[in-house]
């Protein structure tokens, strides 16, 4: 390691120890960039940027509190992968499906109220619900 200084007083010690800090900040902007999403916000507002780098910050709060509590991963990086792996992420084309079948299933629900829709319209329900689970060309931008 390099450091170049006009001040010839410092102890080798306190140089690395501000190097060390200043490293560890380089880490958590790169981390936050490349998984928290950090400055991927491209709106316009800048309420729309303090609510994007707000939302990054409190993720990276909350995956150091959870790695202060659980001793099985050593880095943010394994608990990040752990993470994503078990939650993965929902496509645009999922939400929308789920929010649709939850309508649907709400407004068959409301109508089975008053009267029997019958069991042919919850099977061709089902049958789409399959379809869509089933077909995986269509997929949307994940978010």
């Amino acid at each position: 390691m390099a450091s170049f200084t006009t001040d010839l007083t410092p102890v080798s010690a306190a140089v690395v120890k501000k190097d060390l800090g200043r490293w560890a900040i380089e880490v958590f902007f790169k981390e936050s960039k490349q998984r928290l999403g950090l400055g991927q916000e491209q709106g316009r507002s800048f309420a729309a940027q303090v609510y994007s780098f707000t939302q990054a910050f409190f993720r990276c709060r909350l995956l150091a509190y959870q790695l202060e509590q659980n001793e099985q991963f050593r880095t943010t990086g394994e608990m990040f992968r752990h993470l994503e792996d078990e939650t993965g992420k929902l496509t645009y084309l999922e939400r929308l499906w789920e929010y649709l079948t939850t309508f649907l299933n709400t407004v068959l629900n409301t109508l089975a109220q008053f009267c029997d829709p019958g069991p042919q319209v919850r099977a061709y329900l089902n049958s789409i619900s399959t379809t869509f689970n089933h077909f995986s060309p269509m997929q949307g931008r994940a978010t």
